[in-house]
């Protein structure tokens, strides 16, 4: 039964959907900023609370898969993970700070 049906029917408390998806969206970014947890776990799992919330539908909520923007980020992602595990990205990182130390003077 949908919520706004539901209240009306003497159901109790209707919560909108606009407040859910703004607490689901407080506690990613929460999770985001403090969680050792993956990104994209966290993501799929606040996608994961939209839909059993109800906010959205599975056609909804797996449309955006099929977004290139979508696999392009996921793509990044993966790209991103590689470079750390093989040490290039520290590599560079070191590269990019030790360039900016100055050198001895040689006389």
């Amino acid at each position: 039964m949908h919520r706004a049906s539901h209240a009306a029917s003497g159901g109790g408390i209707v919560v909108s959907d606009m407040a859910i998806t703004f607490a689901i969206l407080a506690v990613t970014i929460v999770l985001f900023v403090r969680s050792r947890r993956e990104p994209d776990l966290i993501a799929l799992g606040s996608l994961l609370a939209l839909f059993l919330f109800g906010v959205v539908d599975l056609d909804q909520a797996l449309s955006g898969f099929s977004n290139p923007t979508v696999v392009l980020i996921g793509a990044l992602f993966i790209v991103g993970e590689g470079l750390t595990r093989t040490g290039v990205t520290a590599f560079v990182g070191e590269r990019l700070v030790g360039g900016g130390r100055p050198r001895p003077v040689r006389l």
